[in-house]
């Protein structure tokens, strides 16, 4: 099924639906602003082009996925930023399985309030997250680019991949509990943060090909404990990589 739509309640309609033709496309023929969160529902692809989904004045992640449900925003050839709402752009809410995330191109702009760009909390489960030549600016100093809360006896089964992206934000990457099965691999990519910029905790980590700089700048002023951390039964391995920084304490 292939939808045009030119206004907010036509693309929260269609990406809300029960009863849509599966797998839908949506062509964005307008630039529109999100002022509400939008359940995704069933498999979703958005074409921007030309248009933007602004959320300036959402005040919480626009995007909020449901169970066995896919988002795909591609945006590939539009150069304009898209403005992140207070607290992210995608949400996977607690015990939400069997979901995957994927963003082809674009630049996002945000000023998060304790947010991150995409949040995976607690109870999540056979979850995909894909970035490709993603661009991210978080001009805040609390937010994450990608970040997972969960209980520490939970063990989840996620693959997130980024590859090609630019990102700056207070803090980076942290994920949480995998099982054997889980892999996060960040490649190609630019990472610039305040606070520890990638963290493997109780999962495998690689990062090939990347430039972190780490700059506590409006921190305290001293260097966190480290430009990336293992904990737990986190495996993080780093190749052909470059660190730049002030020297941790």
């Amino acid at each position: 099924e292939v939808r045009n739509v030119s206004t907010e309640a036509q693309l929260a309609e269609v990406i809300s639906s029960t009863t849509k033709e599966a797998p839908v496309v949506i062509n964005l023929k307008e630039t529109v602003t999100l002022n509400s969160n939008i359940n995704v529902v069933g498999d979703v692809t958005i074409n921007l082009a030309d248009n933007n989904m602004d959320a300036t004045l959402n005040a919480a992640r626009p995007f909020k996925m449901t169970e066995n449900s896919s988002l795909t925003i591609n945006n590939m050839a539009n150069e304009d930023d898209i403005v992140v709402g207070a607290y992210g752009l995608v949400d996977v809410p607690e015990n939400v399985t069997n979901v995957d995330v994927t963003l082809n191109g674009c630049s996002y702009v945000a000023n998060t309030d304790n947010g991150s760009f995409l949040k995976l909390r607690s109870g999540y489960d056979k979850v995909n997250v894909t970035l490709k030549g993603v661009n991210y600016v978080d001009s805040s100093d609390d937010g994450y680019i990608l970040n997972m809360a969960t209980t520490t006896a939970y063990q989840g089964d996620y693959t997130i991949t980024i590859e090609d992206c630019y990102f700056e934000a207070a803090f980076g990457i942290g994920t949480n509990n995998g099982k054997e099965s889980t892999l996060v691999s960040i490649t190609n990519t630019t990472i610039k943060t305040q606070g520890v910029a990638v963290i493997a905790h109780g999962c495998k980590v690689n990062v090939t090909g990347c430039t972190i700089t780490v700059d506590p700048g409006i921190m305290d002023g001293t260097a966190p404990a480290a430009y990336v951390a293992a904990s737990g039964k986190g495996v993080l391995k780093i190749s052909n990589s470059t660190m730049n920084g002030p020297v941790p304490n």
